[in-house]
């Protein structure tokens, strides 16, 4: 027996399970890199320990390792194997107790079709090395200025603005990014998706092969639930000569209902060029946005209600012009591409852990100045628990509007369209054991605004274990066709977890 045939049967995982030894990296406990690799990035979560995390290279990898989980499954119903790509599960869902992981993360490459106009990646890649090779087409260098460079065709990519999280994890569950309203959702620009499903078949799905249903699934209901992605086939979008960054800040609750007025009826008069949001902090509140193929003073123009409602505490007015590689790097929170390369490399800290709670709502509607105030009012007032008072809470809205509902709810799994904008409630705090309070103080502040004036509806890929009915909250209606297909394209239901489609 070799010596990963060793160490897989150390943990459980015997030879008389594998058809063969893959070509896939094990990590198991014995591994010194096991503790810090079963970590996602939000260690709210108290840290899982796996059997193994199977770090798989190609297709054969995914096909074994899903062969050897519904082994496993088959003797034993309650075995759990979790998915993992970029390790940014609000409620670490790609990690589990004494079963595999089954991680794409390594699965990383880029392909550029110029001729037919589209680009495939795969399921390891994140943000950042999407947008760096869509830039520098492989690259991997800052810009030069030779005349064949300068004439090069540059590219954008309708990602996040994280630039660790994984695309798998991002595109499956609508994909909504900082040129949302002017591209629409990362799942717009999606042509095609190479998987593997529970009979460890490779399959290619589109819309206009056999599997169009499955592929309707997938955009927007895909996470975790018909089996594991290994690659992506998006259209190339042609990147923005320069793109306008706006930052505005006030130093105050002054004037806040009239400003956040202002600001959510922009949203139904503003074209799509602007992707916009406003955030509600503790005492204070801000804007800021990216606004593409337009000039600094035509958006100056477009938020002049925004700019002269509250003139007497607006701290900071800030206008900056870029080019669209400039204005990743500055989301990324970087300086430099090397910068950014030196961050990528980064991974989640047992002595410095990041420690958060998120909840979510859609509004379809304007928000009133009583809801406003709500809002306000709970931000500012001392948290329920003085533990919390080092810890720093907000409210992000995030615009819809534009390109996003262009699509119909129904042509893709994804439901939330017709929202006028978004909610994510946030606090982070730095100790483990304010866990519980942090959970409790914000699912009170939901609970007191969110059904009243916003919405029960929740983005699926800010996972929510304390939500009621997860599957309408995050699908709304289209939860009854997802459950068919689930069943249909995994009759055994071996993709599950806290939170998967369930069957009819």
């Amino acid at each position: 027996m070799n010596h990963d045939h060793q160490k897989l049967t150390s943990v459980g995982i015997h030879e008389s399970s594998l058809f063969v030894l893959a070509n896939a990296i094990i990590v198991d406990p014995s591994n010194p890199q096991y503790a810090l690799d079963r970590l996602d990035w939000n260690q709210r979560v108290a840290a899982k320990n796996p059997s193994a995390i199977v770090y798989c290279k190609n297709e054969q990898d995914v096909a074994h390792w899903i062969s050897y989980a519904r082994n496993e499954r088959a003797k034993n119903e309650s075995y759990h194997f979790s998915i993992r790509s970029g390790r940014h599960s609000y409620e670490s869902y790609s990690v589990n107790n004494g079963g595999i992981v089954i991680d794409v993360s390594r699965m990383k490459f880029t392909k550029i079709d110029q001729l037919n106009q589209r680009v495939t990646v795969g399921a390891g890649m994140r943000n950042f090395e999407i947008y760096q090779s869509l830039w520098f087409h492989g690259g991997g260098g800052e810009d030069h200025s030779s005349e064949e460079e300068q004439a090069m065709e540059r590219y954008a990519f309708t990602g996040g603005t994280c630039p660790t999280v994984g695309v798998g994890g991002f595109a499956l569950g609508g994909g909504f990014g900082y040129l949302a309203r002017h591209y629409g959702l990362a799942i717009d620009q999606l042509l095609s998706i190479q998987m593997v499903t529970f009979d460890s078949k490779v399959l290619t799905v589109n819309q206009t092969n056999e599997y169009r249903d499955l592929f309707w699934a997938l955009r927007g209901g895909g996470n975790g639930n018909f089996g594991v992605v290994i690659s992506f086939t998006f259209k190339l979008i042609k990147a923005p000569p320069f793109v306008v960054k706006y930052d505005l800040e006030w130093s105050n609750y002054d004037h806040l209902d009239q400003v956040f007025s202002i600001w959510q009826a922009l949203i139904t008069k503003m074209d799509s060029r602007l992707t916009f949001q406003f955030t509600i902090y503790n005492g204070t509140f801000a804007s800021q946005g990216l606004f593409v193929n337009g000039s600094e003073e035509e958006l100056k123009e477009w938020l002049h209600p925004l700019l002269t409602a509250s003139t007497n505490n607006l701290r900071k007015m800030d206008f900056k012009v870029y080019s669209y590689w400039d204005s990743v790097l500055e989301y990324a929170g970087c300086k430099t591409l090397q910068e950014c390369e030196a961050m990528m490399k980064s991974e989640p800290s047992l002595e410095h852990p990041i420690l958060y709670k998120t909840k979510s709502a859609y509004a379809f509607r304007a928000l009133s100045s009583e809801a406003i105030q709500q809002f306000a009012n709970i931000l500012s007032s001392p948290y329920t628990y003085a533990a919390l008072d080092h810890s720093f809470s907000c409210v992000q809205f995030d615009s819809y509007g534009g390109a996003i509902p262009q699509v119909s709810s129904k042509e893709t799994a994804f439901p939330h369209r017709n929202a006028l904008f978004h909610a994510q409630y946030m606090i982070y705090y730095n100790q483990r054991a304010l866990t519980p309070l942090a959970e409790d103080w914000i699912h009170s502040f939901y609970e007191k605004t969110a059904p009243k004036y916003l919405s029960r509806f929740s983005y699926a890929n800010y996972c929510d274990a304390q939500l009621r009915n997860y599957e309408y909250s995050y699908y709304g209606e289209n939860m009854w066709e997802l459950r068919r297909i689930k069943q249909k394209y995994d009759p055994l239901n071996l993709f599950r977890y806290e939170q998967s489609i369930q069957f009819p």
